[in-house]
């Protein structure tokens, strides 16, 4: 299919993001793996991890808050811990872990506890770009990671994965970026089950639109992630091709993703 021509002020915007960022040094965009996702104006980031517990916190390593320490062989997260408690605590490393006062205790994995920030305009996150048409806010990830990952690092800023209800927001998700990227849509069966479930969008939006390349979306067979030859899995999660339409793919399989917010009147 014939690529869409981009709007004179989203290319405007997408060609304007690199440069904004050298100049003002904005916080790039990064995984589960990075700093911080998306903070700006004083907003402290939780901290997210995968649903396998692989991904390390989206506050990560060498973070600033004065609540968080680097224990031996692990990394420390803002306001929250690795496996519960609501005190400062420092992930273990291999052979035990570190204990802070009010904390809970370290592990690897799991999940922070702190709430996500609330976004109340698309100011609030570096390198956003605003789609007119709605009002919502995106952003691209460019750190290759697994649906559940890509899903789990938008949730844990105040946001969720791409998700599409019109032609005019797939044109404006293509623009921003043409490459594969995840779409926050899956049919809820694991990877070893066969057949094509029924679709659902993270933020249980109606199911009111699609772009389907033809014969899709069909829930092929594939190699597992990190195995090769034997097959065993299948397509169970959408990403928006380079072309604009939408294919399936293993949820294990890694590529980038955008990040949507709907901003939140005080």
């Amino acid at each position: 299919m014939p690529k869409p021509v981009m709007p004179a002020r989203s290319f405007a915007l997408a060609l304007s993001l690199p440069l904004w960022t050298a100049i003002f040094g904005a916080v790039g965009c990064s995984s589960p793996a990075g700093n911080e996702l998306f903070a700006k104006n004083g907003i402290s980031t939780g901290a997210s991890a995968n649903a396998a517990g692989s991904a390390s916190a989206a506050a990560g390593t060498d973070s600033t808050s004065s609540q968080s320490q680097t224990g031996s062989g692990g990394s420390g997260a803002v306001g929250g811990t690795a496996t519960g408690g609501g005190g400062a605590s420092a992930t273990g490393g291999t052979g035990g872990s570190e204990q802070l006062p009010g904390g809970g205790v370290g592990g690897s994995g799991g999940q922070s506890q702190s709430a996500p920030p609330v976004i109340e305009s698309c100011d609030m996150l570096d390198g956003a770009v605003t789609n007119a048409d709605n009002g919502h806010c995106y952003r691209v990830n460019d750190e290759e990671l697994t649906y559940a990952a890509a899903r789990d690092a938008c949730q844990a800023q105040g946001g969720h994965l791409l998700t599409i209800t019109s032609a005019e927001e797939n044109d404006f998700a293509r623009n921003l970026h043409d490459g594969e990227h995840w779409l926050g849509a899956s049919d809820g069966r694991l990877d070893t089950e066969k057949g094509v479930g029924e679709y659902t969008w993270v933020d249980d939006e109606e199911w009111a639109y699609s772009d389907w390349r033809g014969g899709q979306p069909n829930a092929v067979e594939t190699d597992c992630p990190g195995h090769s030859g034997g097959g065993g899995c299948y397509e169970h999660c959408a990403y928006q091709a380079e072309e604009g339409d939408w294919v399936d793919r293993s949820c294990g399989h890694t590529i980038v993703s955008i990040c949507e917010w709907e901003p939140q009147l005080p």
